[in-house]
Order: C-alpha cells, then structure tokens, then sequence
C-alpha cells in the first residue's frame, strides 16, 4: 500500500508540473511569438514600400536617359525627312502616311540601341551588391513597356514582338499622367492597366514616363514610357527579399492590390479572393497606410499590414500578411515536447521507486511479518539484521532487545548474566542457552506483565 501511494503521489505532482510548464508556454511563449511576428511584420512592409520607391526611382533614371538620347529626338521632329523624298507617294496622304511609318522605324532603331545600352549597364554591375547598384542597374531589370509617343500621346514606337500594328494609338486620351508630361510636365511614375493588344487582358504595370527634350526651357516633342507588369512573379521577388533568399519558418505573404483586387501575391490563386475579401473586409486596400490588423481567412487567424503606392479612385498599394497559427506551431512543438520529456522522466521516477521500494522500503515492512510471527506466539523468533540498511537494522536490533527483555532474558548490560543478548545476537538467530533461557511469555506480559522474580526473593517470602 505504501508503495502505492508513494507512486501515486510522484505521479500527481509530476502532471501538475507539466501541465503548469505547457500552460505557461501557451501563455507567454505564445505571446512572445505573436509579438516577435508583428514587428517582422511592420519591418516587412517598410522594407516592401522602399524596395517599391526605389525601383519607381530606377524607373524613372531609365526613362529619363532614354529621353535624353539626342538621336531619339531628332527623330521624333522628323528630321529624316529628307530619306523620304523622290517617294512614290501621289498625294499628301501617301506622304503622311510615309512619314509616320519611317518615323516609326527611326524611332524603334533609336530605341533598340537605348534598350542594348541599359542592358549593358546592368551586365556591368552585375557583381555589385543589389543595394548599391546606381538606380540605372536596378530591379525591375526586364522591361515589359519600352515605348515612345508624340507631343499627342501618340504611339510612335515600343520594342517587342509584333507590335508594328499598335503604333498610333492615342494614349494621351487613355492615360492623363501622358498628356500631363507631353505639356512640358515633370516625368513621374504612375500605375496603368495596360495590354498592347485589345485582344490581351489588361494587366497591372508600374511605369515611369519622361518628356523628350533638349532642355527644360524646349518644347516637349514626345514622352518615353518604361514600366514593368505587378504579377505573381515581383511578389515572390519581395518575399524572397524579406527572408534574405531562403524560406521563412513563418512565411510572411506579400499581396499586391488595386481597387478591391489583388493583382498579383505569394498566395495561391485559390487563396487570392479569398484573401481579397479578408483584405477589403478590414479596410485594408485603401489609399492610406493601415495599422496591423487581425483578419480571418481559412479559418485561421493571421495579422496583416498594408501601405498605399499610389491614390486615385483604385488605390495601388501592397500588404503583407502572416498566420498566427505559423507563428505559434513551434509552440506547439515545445509544449509536445514537454510532456514527452514529462512522460519520460515519469516512467524513470516510477522505475526508481520501485528499485527504492525493493531496496529500502520492503526490507523494513518485512520487520511486520516477524511482529506478526511473535503474536501469533513463536516468541523465540529473531529478526534478522541487514547489512548495508541502517534503518532496517537499527529496527530489528531494537525489536529483538523488546523481545528479549519481554521474555526476561538478560540485556547487554547486565554484567551478571554472563554472556548477553547482545553478543547472542552477533550469531544470527542462535537462541541463548543455559538455566536464563526464557522460552516465552504470555500475551498478557506484552501489555505490561512484572519481570519474573528471582530464586532469593522467593526463598525471602518463606
């Protein structure tokens, strides 16, 4: 019995201190965890708005060296028009019409070169780290618009494949930033929907555009455009950024907005309305910057933040977003391990007693079988003294004395009784012989029954 308490005991004060070290881990390792993700958080979205600038700025350097090509500005005032005389034109049209497409050609030449002469430049600078490139050599590297227009916003030229047919569509009357430029405005940057084909969905793109001219104080002749499409692909980009090119332990998901729509994210494309919703829901694709908020999308918490790129009645601007359940599972790892390592030390603890129990405790009880034997009446019985077990053996040493001195037999320091209890018990369980041996005494002389009297005080009492 004693034994099963002890164990049960061991067992209950062991539970207890695990269940208070998991509690404690989901209290405030919990809470550490939250925390820790929140400031990754804000610092992901500063770093996504910078990196966001900063490539509008490398933009807007591109498309300001293009512009300032000489070359490209001749040939938008047309001064190639001497190539196009003795033409078989018949009538102004025919010519007009000759001008526009020898223009056209020029211009795509001039183009050409200034798109070898900026890739050059990144080849250049190719071993420089990202972060101090000259804004010439920055992402976004690959151009998906490289155009130049008129005074009229106009289409004059762009580089890429099968694009012959889209010179001279009127983008001054699509895009006002165009006309704004083209009336002697500074170049800017600005976000465009935009396809070459009607045919082609139209797709999110940040683009610069910058006047074509000598000097401030000259007419604009034409504007050029660079820009590069937002899709799923400079989302990844970012993310890439923010875990330094390896994968988070707890990603942190970059979603790119206009309007009430995400254009491009590091979600999957199932996940992308659904994010949408969760995003628009907390007022989260808006023009102005957001605190981080808590939103619910899967059935899961997760914190978001946004930051605004640019206003207008559809809002641009990124948010980046991560999972509260991510942020906790090594949590949830720590507290598993927790109670393994509980389960663990318990099931050593329960081994240990029962070594303990056997070794220590068992020797002691079995004093109660020889209690048990001298009641039932073996009063000669010696209890046996361990070696190595202090306890059991002060225990017996003193229960064979109580009997001894029960029975009336003589105590070790009883020098007139020869040989004493005590060095009979050096033998083990040798009885003591001679005419002092005491076979027993009854029952009642355990509760307290006189020593047995001597022969001289019996002679005395005749």
């Amino acid at each position: 019995m004693l034994r099963v308490k002890i164990s049960l005991v061991y067992l209950v004060l062991l539970s207890l201190l695990i269940l208070a070290a998991v509690g404690l881990v989901h209290v405030k390792v919990g809470d550490l965890a939250v925390t820790a993700m929140s400031s990754t958080l804000q610092q992901a979205v500063v770093g996504a708005e910078q990196s966001a600038h900063l490539e509008e700025a490398s933009l807007l350097a591109r498309a300001r060296f293009v512009a300032s090509n000489d070359r490209l500005y001749r040939s938008l005032q047309g001064e190639f028009v001497g190539d196009t005389e003795g033409s078989d034109g018949d009538g102004p049209a025919e010519e007009a019409a000759d001008f526009e497409g020898q223009r056209h050609l020029d211009a795509h030449e001039k183009l050409t070169a200034q798109d070898y002469h900026l890739k050059e430049m990144v080849a250049q600078e190719k071993d420089v780290r990202a972060e101090e490139r000259s804004l010439l050599a920055r992402e976004p590297q690959d151009l998906d618009i490289f155009m130049v227009l008129d005074g009229d916003g106009k289409g004059v030229a762009a580089l890429g494949k099968d694009l012959y047919s889209w010179f001279g569509d009127d983008l001054g009357k699509q895009f006002p930033d165009v006309g704004e430029v083209a009336g002697g405005g500074a170049a800017r940057s600005a976000y465009w929907m935009w396809s070459f084909k009607p045919t082609e969905e139209k797709r999110l793109h940040r683009v610069a555009i910058a006047p074509l001219r000598r000097t401030v104080d000259e007419q604009t002749v034409g504007v050029v455009v660079l820009g590069s499409i937002v899709n799923d692909g400079l989302a990844r980009r970012k993310q890439a950024l923010f875990a330094g090119g390896e994968t988070l332990d707890v990603p942190v998901h970059l979603a790119f907005y206009r309007g009430n729509e995400i254009v491009g994210s590091t979600f999957s494309s199932d996940e992308q309305q659904i994010v949408a919703g969760a995003l628009g829901g907390a007022g989260l694709m808006s023009a102005e910057p957001t605190e981080l908020t808590e939103i619910v999308f899967n059935e899961e918490p997760h914190l978001a933040v946004s930051r605004p790129l640019a206003g207008g009645e559809a809002a641009v601007g990124l948010a980046v977003v991560a999972s509260v359940t991510a942020a906790k599972a090594p949590m949830g790892a720590l507290q598993v391990d927790i109670v393994l390592i509980g389960i663990i030390l318990l099931l050593i603890g329960l081994v240990l007693i029962v070594v303990l129990i056997h070794r220590y405790i068992k020797p002691v009880e079995n004093l109660e079988d020889g209690i048990q034997e001298v009641i039932a009446g073996n009063r000669e019985y010696v209890w046996t003294q361990l070696t190595g077990h202090e306890l059991q053996a002060g225990l017996a040493q003193q229960l064979n004395l109580m009997s001894a001195f029960l029975q009336g037999k003589p105590m070790p320091d009883d020098d007139s009784a020869g040989q004493g209890w005590g060095d009979l018990m050096k033998g083990g369980e040798q009885k003591p012989e001679g005419p002092g041996e005491v076979k027993g005494v009854d029952l009642a002389g355990l509760m307290g029954a006189s020593k047995p009297k001597s022969d001289n005080e019996d002679g005395a009492n005749e």
